[in-house]
């Protein structure tokens, strides 16, 4: 499996390894989205640091949408922080503002944990 879901309170981190498939990556979000913890949560951590590469195309970019523009109506109160490499991270903080994530819950993209931790933690207060 090339995900591994970690529950804290009020957030889930979504541990990404290896080779991701677009299908593993559809499925982290899914399992999220149907927890029953989901309507507590306030934030969302996909870690992407161990990921070596992926198969994640178009079409799976759209299912995640549609999973991520669900979760925004259902629980608004989520952020969704990235924690990934420094060209990856600004390619995510892109397409955020692309059709068709326009809309879903707000998403950062930092270069390592400890910043998006930090960020966390002030936004929380």
């Amino acid at each position: 499996m090339g995900y591994q879901l970690i529950w804290e309170p009020q957030g889930v981190m979504n541990c990404l390894r290896g080779f991701v498939t677009g299908e593993e990556f559809v499925h982290s979000m899914e399992a999220i989205a149907v927890d029953r913890r989901f309507d507590d949560l306030r934030f969302v951590i996909s870690d992407r640091r161990e990921m070596v590469g992926n198969s994640i195309g178009p079409e799976h970019l759209e299912s995640a949408a549609a999973i991520r523009f669900g979760s925004a109506h259902t629980n608004p109160n989520i952020v969704v922080l990235v924690v990934t490499s420094g060209a990856d991270a600004r390619r995510v903080n892109e397409l955020m503002t692309e059709r068709p994530l326009i809309g879903t819950n707000p998403t950062l993209a930092f270069a390592d944990m400890e910043t998006a931790r930090t960020w966390l933690a002030g936004h929380r207060a």
